[in-house]
């Protein structure tokens, strides 16, 4: 079972767009900084291919992620 804090991000499908924006010399990958993915909580679930990882902050200020 998941922790109730954690934040479930559902998965979402890859459209021809952002393929062609891949491919592109200029294409910046996308940023999100730690604070806001995981809004004070200490684990978030991410979800890929319809399988649920576990991305987690270790005591030691690490990120942790598990099938």
């Amino acid at each position: 079972m998941w922790s109730q804090q954690a934040t479930v991000f559902k998965r979402q499908k890859v459209t021809d767009v952002a393929m062609s924006e891949s491919q592109n010399d200029n294409f910046q990958p996308r940023s999100i900084a730690a604070e806001d993915l995981f809004k004070g909580a200490t684990e978030v679930i991410v979800w890929h291919a319809g399988v649920p990882y576990r991305l987690r902050v270790t005591r030691n200020d690490k990120l942790i992620l598990t099938k």
